[in-house]
C-alpha cells in the first residue's frame, strides 16, 4: 500500500492499494473516537460496496447507517443535497460523528459539501470507487451542487481528513474508460511516462502506479495553491469546454468523457494559434481513439459551447481562464476577454 500526504492547512493522507477496503475500518478508527458513522452512496455502488464498508466498520465497534441516492450527475442537485441532510438529522448525526463518501465524484462531492455545512461542518472520508474519482475529485478539498444554470456553481472547499483508494473496486466498465481523460490530463500537465503509458495500452495492468502518479501531481498543485488562485487551475484543462459539453447534453456526456472532447478543441486551437506541435495533438488522438473516447462534439456549434462554458465559474467579469498547453509538460493558465474565446478557438 501507498501512503501520500497532502499538505493542505489541515493535512490528510491518500491510501493507495489493493484489497484495502475491507480494512476500512481499522484505518479509519484511528483517527478519531467517532460515536456513529454515515455512509452516503448511490443506489449503483450501495449493492456492490456498501456491504463490505459496514461489516469492516461495524466489526471495530462503529455504529454505521447509510444513505443512497440515484446514481449520476443528474442527481447532484439541491433536492438530493436537502434529503441528505434529512437522512443525517433523523440519524441524529453530530459534530462528533463522521460522513463516509462511498462512490464517485459524484458522491464525493454531495457528501462532502454535505459534510462542510452541515452543523457548520463535520469529518468526512473520502472512499472513491471509480477510476476518475480516485485519480481527481477525491483529492484537494473540492465540494460542489450544481445548479440549474450551470455545474459545480454552488460549493466550497472543505478537505476530508482521509482518502482511502482502493484500485481493485476499478473495474473495466465506461466508467472505467470516462476517468482515462483524467489519466490524460495529467499526462500532458506533467508526466512524459505517463503519457506514453496510454500510448502503450498499459493502464489497466498499471493502476496503482497510475492513481498513485495522478495523486502525487494533484496533491503538489493542491499544496501549493489550496484555495485555486494560481497554479491549481491548470487542473482545468479541457474542463472549461468540457463543462460546455455537459451542460449542453443535459449531463447525458459524462464528465470524463467531456473533458477528452475539451481537451481535443483546446489541443487543436493551440496548434492553429502557433503553441503546439501538431505531433502531441495527434497523440492525444491517438490515445483517445485507442480507448473509444470521442474529440469532436457534433451536437451544438462552436459559437452554442463558447455560450455554454461562459457560464462556468472560470469566468472573470469579462475574461475567463483557460488553459494552454505548449507541450507535454508546459501547460499555461491563460487570462483572455470572453469576446476573443471564440475567435481563438475557431482556428481549430
Amino acid at each position: 500500500m501507498q501512503v501520500l500526504r497532502i499538505a493542505t492547512a489541515r493535512p490528510y493522507k491518500v491510501l493507495i492499494g489493493k484489497g484495502i477496503l475491507s480494512d476500512a475500518g481499522q484505518i479509519i478508527k484511528p483517527l478519531r473516537n467517532y460515536n456513529k458513522i454515515a455512509i452516503i452512496t448511490d443506489d449503483q455502488v450501495l449493492g456492490l460496496y456498501a456491504k463490505v464498508l459496514k461489516d469492516s466498520l461495524t466489526r471495530t465497534g462503529m455504529e454505521v447507517c447509510v444513505f443512497a441516492f440515484p446514481n449520476g450527475e443528474r442527481s447532484k442537485n439541491c433536492g438530493i443535497l436537502k434529503e441528505i441532510y434529512s437522512f443525517l438529522i433523523r440519524e441524529e448525526i453530530t459534530r462528533s460523528d463522521l460522513i463516509i463518501a462511498l462512490g464517485g465524484g459524484v458522491v464525493g462531492d454531495m457528501a462532502g459539501f454535505a459534510a462542510a455545512t452541515y452543523m457548520r461542518g463535520i469529518d468526512y472520508v473520502q472512499i472513491p470507487t471509480t477510476l476518475i474519482s480516485q485519480t481527481d475529485s477525491s483529492v484537494g478539498g473540492k465540494t460542489a451542487v450544481n445548479l440549474d444554470q450551470g455545474k459545480n456553481l454552488m460549493g466550497l472547499f472543505y478537505q476530508p481528513r482521509l482518502v482511502i483508494c482502493d484500485v481493485g473496486l476499478i473495474q473495466e466498465t465506461f466508467l472505467f474508460r470516462e476517468g482515462v481523460g483524467e489519466v490524460i490530463k495529467y499526462g500532458l500537465l506533467a508526466d512524459r511516462s505517463l503519457f506514453a503509458l496510454l500510448e502503450r495500452g498499459e493502464m489497466e495492468e498499471s493502476l496503482e502506479e497510475v492513481v498513485a502518479r495522478c495523486v502525487e501531481i494533484k496533491g503538489k498543485l493542491v499544496s501549493a495553491d489550496e484555495r485555486d488562485q494560481n497554479r491549481r487551475q491548470l487542473l482545468n484543462l479541457g474542463h472549461t469546454l468540457g463543462h460546455g459539453v455537459e451542460k449542453i447534453s443535459n449531463y447525458r456526456i459524462p464528465h470524463g468523457v467531456a473533458i477528452c472532447i475539451g481537451m481535443a478543441i483546446m489541443l487543436s486551437a493551440c496548434v492553429h494559434n502557433g503553441l503546439l506541435d501538431p505531433i502531441i495533438y495527434h497523440r492525444l488522438l491517438k490515445i483517445l481513439e485507442q480507448y473509444n473516447l470521442p474529440s469532436t462534439f457534433e451536437e451544438a456549434g462552436l459559437k452554442e459551447l463558447v455560450k455554454a462554458a461562459i457560464t462556468d465559474k472560470k469566468r472573470l467579469g469579462d475574461d475567463i481562464n483557460i488553459v494552454l498547453c505548449k507541450d507535454i509538460g508546459n501547460c499555461i493558465v491563460q487570462r483572455i476577454p470572453i469576446d476573443e474565446l471564440y475567435g481563438f478557438l475557431k482556428k481549430s
